[in-house]
């Protein structure tokens, strides 16, 4: 219960800051997605592209494991009787 409202107060800073961000409009030239949807066919047939996925995933998993790892550890040495 504690974690949780501790949670939400980072979750609403989070959010307040994203919205004090302006938005901007990204235009995609046309025949963007037809062009990638290509790009990822013609990939498929030499690597499944299930499989590029899959190592996306990993390669994300590894890259962000020690930001992650260090945001746990501060959480977890702010709170008390730990």
């Amino acid at each position: 219960m504690i974690l949780e409202t501790v949670f939400n107060l980072i979750k609403k800073v989070l959010l307040f800051i994203i919205n004090l961000l302006p938005t901007t409009n990204i235009n995609l030239p046309d025949g963007f997605v037809e062009w990638f949807r290509d790009t990822l066919s013609f990939v498929g047939y030499f690597v499944p592209v299930g499989d590029i996925f899959l190592m996306l995933g990993i390669w994300f998993a590894i890259t962000n494991f020690n930001i992650i790892w260090k945001i746990i550890t501060r959480i977890w040495d702010a709170l008390p009787f730990t």
